[in-house]
């Protein structure tokens, strides 16, 4: 009894907070951060931070920008790589060595242009995808988070995207500070790198991947591996615990967001929820994780689907004709 009153004694004196960040585009729409508000910020008492790039029209007033305390604009940079340089306090000398050492095609270095060493070849194409820019807003976001002495008036963070739905409450209070919380699924041989809770003295550690890359284990670089395979690498040299808790949120997308976060289900119908999936599989997971049944008319897609889905878009690259959804 003596015990547990001194453990609510100290619970009294300090009630442990937490701060929400959301890094990358803002897409998803309002379902979606309706769901984060009474899931996650309203269940935690939590504080948002917005680190996002340009916002288009139909966003422009999202209720996103009411509820932030914490507005961080994107620095939008044409080669990415002019980015890295800031990890060296603008020395370039790690071009070289990467320029001849990274594989073309890899997937950890979207943004990132092949060849940036005149002006002339500022149109060089870049590397596929977008990772290398959610690595450098992390990085981005760490010295916000030092900037701002942050570590001393929060707890706990979690590292998120705008277009995720929280199916039910996200309670982070539970989560043991001393390792880093990732949800089930998604994790490709590695560590997922769509959401992270992590406590206030391994959050700038997990944040830097790029610098733990580029600095510390650059033969890295020169290995095809996907995102989630980096995120592990880099953890797990570093000896961070990493833990899983049950998935209650899943990855949704709105008509009007931009191409390249519409996902293969964009040509379904809108879920109970009212959004699209982006990722089929997190839909049901979040249901089990939520110990909730699944809707009864949802059904998963078929291969009849994919392959009427993968006829429709030949059908409109050879003749312009096809459903409109599936074109995003």
């Amino acid at each position: 009894a003596i015990k547990a009153l001194q453990f609510e004694d100290e619970a009294t004196l300090h009630e442990e907070k937490t701060l929400v960040a959301i890094i990358g585009n803002l897409r998803g729409g309002e379902p979606a951060w309706r769901s984060l508000k009474t899931n996650v910020l309203d269940v935690n008492r939590a504080d948002l931070a917005l680190m996002i790039g340009a916002t288009p029209g139909h966003y422009r007033r999202a209720s996103l920008f009411r509820l932030a305390k914490y507005k961080w604009p994107i620095q939008e940079f044409d080669d990415w790589a002019d980015a890295v340089d800031l990890i060296f306090h603008g020395d370039q000398s790690w071009r070289s060595r990467f320029y001849a050492t990274a594989p073309r095609g890899s997937k950890i270095f979207g943004g990132i242009r092949y060849v940036n060493t005149s002006a002339n070849e500022s149109n060089a194409a870049k590397y596929p995808g977008s990772v290398g820019i959610q690595m450098m807003l992390r990085y981005f976001l760490a010295r916000k988070i030092q900037q701002f002495n942050l570590t001393r008036e929060y707890d706990r963070f979690v590292i998120t995207r705008a277009d995720h739905f929280y199916l039910c409450a996200h309670n982070v209070s539970q989560m043991e500070l001393s390792h880093l919380w990732i949800p089930e699924g998604e994790h490709f041989r590695g560590y997922t790198d769509r959401h992270l809770v992590v406590g206030k003295d391994h959050v700038l550690q997990a944040l830097d991947i790029f610098p733990q890359l580029f600095q510390n284990r650059f033969e890295l670089v020169s290995s095809h591996m996907n995102p989630e395979k980096l995120v592990k690498n880099i953890w797990d040299s570093m000896e961070l615990s990493v833990r899983m808790f049950p998935r209650v949120m899943f990855t949704c997308a709105s008509p009007g967001d931009v191409p390249s976060s519409l996902g293969r289900e964009m040509g379904q119908k809108k879920v109970a929820q009212g959004v699209h999936l982006k990722y089929q599989k997190e839909y049901p997971a979040s249901y089990k994780g939520c110990g909730m049944p699944l809707p009864t008319h949802w059904h998963p897609r078929t291969w009849r689907d994919h392959v009427g889905r993968t006829w429709r878009q030949a059908k409109r690259r050879v003749f312009g004709k096809g459903d409109s959804v599936a074109a995003h």
